[in-house]
């Protein structure tokens, strides 16, 4: 069960438990003119990468953005 807290002032925090995951910061970015621009800063609590990038691809999809992408950076 994942568990999500923020609001549209702070960066979205989701994890699905918190004993032995490793923080992840997960960006949110659109590409225009060239430049990628933040759209969402998300902290992730994840086991692995490959987790997080799960979680990251279920709250990609939640945006009705096209285009978006996203950049994992472990904390």
């Amino acid at each position: 069960m994942l568990f999500e807290k923020g609001g549209p002032e702070a960066p979205i925090l989701r994890y699905a438990s918190r004993s032995e995951n490793m923080l992840f910061e997960v960006e949110f970015v659109v590409k225009e003119n060239g430049h990628f621009e933040t759209i969402q800063t998300a902290l992730v609590y994840a086991l692995t990468v490959t987790e997080c990038r799960r979680i990251a691809d279920e709250m990609a999809s939640e945006f009705e953005v096209d285009g978006i992408q996203f950049f994992i950076s472990e904390l």
